[in-house]
């Protein structure tokens, strides 16, 4: 089956227990509105965008709004131009959360919009949509007469947005007072709603079904109803946040609280149940006024609410087929209930039984059995189903004993916290009436204290400041130690495990990021930070018109997503970054279309306490249209073609930055007559990626571009692409027992198949190393090498399986010569896993795993009568492989247990030290061995020559060990002793700004050939202490003297930068590194 609704961000869907809600939370809208608009007329579905009718009463000399609509090509006559106004508290997104609306655990400071109140008002939204209530007023509407002028009267005094749509596009603009003269409405493309609505599982079109797209700001209302076949299309409107409710008698809803101009994705309606039930209390007796929840199948991840009547019953009208989760709390959440149902359980009316909450009790302590005061006990409720009530918590009191609840019975998630001892990390606990009071213990903390203040010494409350240890990089998060919050007056308290060197950090959009190297513990630390410089602006579309909602950032050449800001443009395309450091950065502001991702970019250097402007224009871009057909010249429909600015001409503070959507564009779709248009192309030149189920992209036949490697590229000439896809190849057969008979299960290539007749049909797989394996339970696998025609499909025939042949053989253990049996005193027996494939092939045939029987025999059923190799993998034995004639069915062999290697791990004192031993082979295998107590023995490795280091499983140890070479003989025993270095000098690196890595390896060292060999060079450098700065500096300590090769890169890993060292012997020496870069290959 495949997936529905993709791409879509649902909410709560369908109407459903609401209009009790509305009642308490806001009182009857009837009486609160009486001149609330008027239903929109029914229609047709929608060709564009058409916004829901309300009544405009005309006042003579009221003020007027005059202007002119047009687009690229000059005025625009047909347009709708609308003026309209939000009114507090009635209109949608002036809504306020109920006070209980949302599941935060602490009081806020101001009052939130609808779209961030939770799961529990969107019911409401949903039902004053349906009702179409909550649009902003409509105070005047018009259509532009031929030359594009509108004339927009009986307006009231004030402030009002006007609207234009037109099939050309659309427009908005915000903030136009009553009585402005000559506003010119620029129409843009815009967005389009469309899709298809269906029966769950595409089992056919709902027509009628309207589809309401309104935006989440500024709400307006825009419909459109199905079409026989389901279709819709709402649209242009102009581009902002809408939501999306999708109603149908006798169907269930879908509400969209996030929605994006997404095509082609199913939209699937249910038919509706009807769910009631009873809830009652421990004792038996109806419960009145209990909140109720319904949370459905995954396909509907949305929540339904209700509350109980004075008899304990509730009923939630028109949700969607089971299984379903009922929830019952009381409103002072001292009581709960659960109960789910099956998707094949009959039809019930469920009574829910309230249980009790419990309160959990204990006390806090810290190692010496000392009460902890004002430690922080938290839980958070782990139960299936439940009404999200935020955290739980509880501060011990004097003698360190806390209660924390009421808690539902269940699974909690537990956590204790106090200052100046370590967390206790999460954990899971469940908890009931009989559950024990629980104690918890806490080690006492080595601490960082101090203030947060800016440059003029004024505290800074409510900021996140985090403890890493170390002086390394900035991202290293496995180095954290404790992030806190700033107190009122700037204060913090961090803690550490251990004593020794860490940092600092503070990162606050409005702040400049800031690192202070501390010693753990320390007192009375003054945490300075700087302001920064600010970068505002607007951001305009290519017809200067402002762009509401599109993200802009702030990034920094050589130091990519470090100091970069992001905002998003709000109603008048204003934008502002702040915190910024002084120096030269790139605004960038970018949004995405079916095609491809649209850039503006535009230089500027900061300098702190100054404001900059850093106002954006997208380039007009160039528009490129073509065709899709296939080789006879047949037009192909729904195609789809993205466009991608090639990786080489991307500069280096964009490289890795991703897409500023979900993922890649899907790209643009061919019509009917195979015809596309990519628009916005304003790079140089672009990939181009074809893609047509059940076809191949042409890049040698296809018109307008060139094949570059895998891709197709066009450049500023291209016009007219003609681009061809060939339909791909088909694989077909039959497979048959050696009698004859059909075989009705087997699998081609991995792909399972079921036919009653033997017959299947599918792809041939990729072009390189095609090959045909075929299986069927209690069958010889056959294989065979495929060569495709250059035109049309491959029909390989009758395919007949055989029973094929057993192989039976035995292994001796090459040391003792004793039987291999797999078997030892307490263990289960041993495994031998086995690769088998036809002699000569570069694959496996089958992979296996064989237990040897008591006496020691290997059973291989079904192999193939043709020559095979087998290799044997045995623990604590070398690989074994051997080959197997075609008439062969029995052999013997050997293991061999090849060298027996001791690892013994000292620190600079010479004792033994629990670390991790890493082996790595030539070809880049790595063995990774644990030494828990300072010792390993490793048997089983193939001889070679081996890179090994030694890591300490402490990762705050300052022990450090050189990697060294080591050739492993065929067989014997080895004593290997690893040291921790102690000697030697020290080299301090000061790197260059763009070089975010170095890598110190002993010798001279050639450059790598590739990307892959680079990371090979790792397991082979000295040991690196990185401080990230600025400035940035490499430090290598204990370094014996000689030459080294060194090798710096950049955080993209695209480009390398090698130059030997002489390194004296003893002393602490420092030098420049300025990277003379050369490109890496893939």
């Amino acid at each position: 089956m495949r997936e529905a609704n993709r791409g879509w961000l649902p909410g709560i869907g369908g109407i459903i227990g609401v209009l009790l809600l509305l009642a308490l939370l806001y009182g009857s809208r009837e009486a609160a509105n009486p001149t609330s608009p008027a239903s929109p007329s029914t229609g047709k579905s929608s060709t564009g965008a058409r916004a829901t009718k309300q009544a405009v009463r005309v006042i003579a000399g009221s003020p007027r709004i005059t202007g002119t609509v047009s687009n690229e090509h000059g005025p625009v006559a047909g347009v709708r131009v609308s003026a309209s106004r939000v009114e507090p508290g009635e209109t949608l997104s002036e809504l306020p959360c109920p006070a209980d609306a949302t599941e935060a655990s602490s009081p806020r400071e101001r009052p939130l919009p609808w779209t961030e109140c939770g799961h529990r008002f969107e019911g409401e939204i949903q039902a004053r949509v349906a009702t179409r209530e909550g649009e902003a007023h409509v105070l005047a509407e018009t259509t532009t007469a031929q030359d594009g002028s509108f004339v927009l009267d009986g307006l009231t005094e004030g402030i009002v947005t006007l609207w234009a749509l037109g099939e050309q596009g659309a427009a908005k603009q915000p903030d136009v007072a009553t009585g402005s003269q000559d506003v010119a409405l620029l129409l843009e493309e815009g967005v389009v709603f469309t899709g298809v609505v269906q029966e769950k599982g595409d089992a056919g079109p709902i027509a009628g079904a309207r589809v309401t797209v309104f935006s989440r700001g500024h709400t307006r209302f825009f419909d459109a109803l199905t079409d026989a076949s389901g279709h819709f299309r709402v649209g242009p409107l102009p581009a902002t946040d809408y939501a999306v409710l999708i109603t149908a008698e006798g169907w269930t809803s879908l509400f969209f609280t996030g929605a994006h101009s997404l095509k082609y994705q199913p939209l699937w309606l249910e038919r509706p149940v009807r769910v009631t039930g009873q809830v009652v209390s421990a004792q038996g007796a109806p419960a009145a006024g209990v909140d109720v929840m319904l949370t459905a199948t995954l396909f509907d991840t949305r929540r339904r609410f209700t509350t109980t009547d004075a008899t304990g019953r509730f009923t939630f009208e028109s949700a969607h087929p089971p299984p379903h989760t009922l929830f019952a709390q009381t409103p002072s959440r001292d009581a709960f209930a659960v109960f789910r149902s099956k998707e094949s359980d009959p039809p019930v009316e469920p009574v829910l039984q309230l249980e009790p909450a419990v309160f959990l009790q204990g006390t806090v302590r810290d190692d010496a059995g000392q009460a902890i005061v004002d430690a922080r006990v938290t839980a958070r409720s782990n139960v299936e189903g439940a009404i999200a009530s935020g955290e739980a918590f509880a501060l011990t009191d004097a003698e360190g004993h806390y209660r924390l609840g009421p808690l539902m019975t269940g699974a909690h998630s537990l956590g204790v916290q106090a200052a100046h001892h370590l967390d206790l990390p999460s954990d899971e606990q469940s908890i009931d009436a009989r559950t024990e009071p629980l104690d918890f213990t806490l080690t006492r903390a080595v601490s960082v204290e101090g203030i947060l203040v800016d440059t003029d010494g004024q505290p800074l409350p409510g900021r996140t400041v985090s403890l890493r240890r170390g002086t390394g990089f900035r991202w290293e998060r496995d180095r954290e130690e404790e992030t806190v919050t700033t107190d009122e007056a700037g204060g913090f308290v961090v803690d550490a495990r251990r004593e020794g060197e860490g940092a600092l950090f503070l990162e606050e959009d409005d702040l400049v990021t800031e690192r202070l190297e501390v010693r753990i513990p320390s007192r009375d630390v003054r945490f300075v930070v700087r302001r920064g410089g600010e970068v505002s602006g607007i951001l305009l579309s290519a017809n200067g018109v402002p762009m509401e909602g599109t993200r802009v950032t702030l990034w920094s050449a050589g130091k990519l997503d470090i100091d970069n800001r992001t905002d998003l443009t709000d109603g008048h395309g204003r934008f502002t970054l702040r915190g910024i450091p002084s120096g030269h950065f790139m605004v960038e502001a970018s949004f995405q279309t079916d095609a491809l991702e649209v850039i503006a970019t535009q230089p500027v250097e900061v300098v702190e306490g100054q404001r900059v402007d850093g106002s954006l224009r997208f380039p007009e871009g160039r528009t490129v249209s073509g065709i899709a057909v296939d080789p006879t010249g047949r037009p192909l429909e729904g195609a789809r073609v993205r466009a991608s600015i090639p990786s080489e001409d991307t500069p280096n503070w964009q490289q890795g930055r991703g897409f500023c959507g979900n993922g890649q564009p899907e790209g643009v779709r061919t019509d009917k007559e195979g015809r596309f248009v990519l628009k916005n192309l304003s790079a140089p030149r672009y990939d181009l990626f074809v893609w047509l189920e059940g076809h191949d992209f042409d890049p040698v036949h296809s018109r307008g571009g060139t094949a570059v490697k895998r891709r197709w590229r066009i450049g500023e000439e291209a016009q007219d692409l003609r681009l061809i896809l060939k339909r791909s190849p088909v694989l077909r057969g039959r497979v048959v027992d050696e009698g004859g008979q059909p075989l009705t299960a087997f699998s081609v290539n991995g792909s399972r198949v079921t036919s009653e007749d033997g017959t299947f049909e599918q792809p041939p797989g990729p072009s390189e190393g095609r090959r045909l394996v075929v299986r069927a339970l209690d069958f010889a696998p056959l294989e065979r090498t495929l060569t495709l025609p250059d035109e049309g499909d491959l029909d390989v025939g009758v395919l007949t399986l055989s029973r094929g042949r057993t192989v039976r053989g035995v292994l001796h253990d090459a040391r003792t010569g004793a039987l291999f049996t797999g078997r030892g005193a307490a263990s289960p027996p041993s495994r031998v896993r086995v690769q088998i494939q036809q002699a000569g092939a570069t694959r496996a045939l089958t992979l296996q795993q064989v237990v040897p029987a008591p006496d020691g025999t290997l059973v291989f059923k079904h192999l193939p009568a043709t020559a095979l190799t087998l290799r044997l993998e045995v623990d604590g034995y070398l690989p074994l492989q051997r080959t197997l004639a075609a008439e062969e069915q029995t052999f013997k062999d050997v293991l061999d247990p090849g060298a027996s290697v001791e690892f013994q791990v000292r620190d600079t004192r010479g004792q033994p030290l629990a670390s991790t031993v890493v082996l790595l082979e030539a070809d880049g295998t790595s063995h990774v061995h644990e030494a828990p107590q300072g010792m390993v023995r490793v048997q089983a490795l193939p001889p070679g020559l081996y890179w090994m280091q030694a890591e300490p499983v402490d990762k705050d140890s300052e022990e450090r060990f050189r990697p060294e070479p080591l050739r492993i003989p065929a067989s014997g025993p080895v004593a290997v002793t690893l040291e921790a270095l102690k000697e030697g000098s020290t080299l301090h690196l000061n790197m260059a700004d763009d070089i975010d890595f170095a890598l110190l390896i002993p010798g001279p060292v050639p450059f790598p050939e590739s990307l892959q060999a680079t990371g090979l060079l790792q397991k082979q450098s000295h040991p690196m202490q990185w401080r990230d700065g600025p400035p940035k500096v490499a430090t290598f300590q204990h370094l014996p003297g000689g030459r080294y090769t060194l090798f710096a890169m950049g955080r993209n890993g695209d480009r390398l930068h090698r130059e030997e060292l002489e390194v004296p012997t003893v002393g602490e020496h420092s030098r420049d590194v300025r990277a003379v870069w050369r490109p890496l290959e893939p």
